[in-house]
């Protein structure tokens, strides 16, 4: 993860503008990042992640997804931790 990418994750972490919805044992996860501009939506779904952010759009990792991923409990948290902290 570039060093930019990191300080969005965190920025977005520290000043509380992720909201978490949803969560379950099916694999689903819902959750609203609040974007410097607009709010995104980030989903889990059938194992695939996704962002309705324009660097998502183009197949880029987002901060606002690796905020999410850091925050939920699930299989892809170490490697989000990893991202963040390299």
């Amino acid at each position: 993860m570039t060093s930019s990418l990191a300080a969005k994750t965190v920025d977005l972490l520290t000043n509380g503008r992720v909201t978490v919805h949803l969560v379950d044992d099916l694999g689903l996860v819902v959750a609203d990042v609040e974007g410097t501009t607009v709010p995104h939506r980030v989903t889990l779904k059938d194992g695939r992640w996704a962002c309705t952010c324009q660097a998502a759009s183009f197949g880029r990792r987002c901060s606002h997804r690796v905020a999410v991923q850091l925050l939920v409990d699930h299989p892809c948290r170490p490697d989000a931790v990893t991202a963040v902290n390299s």
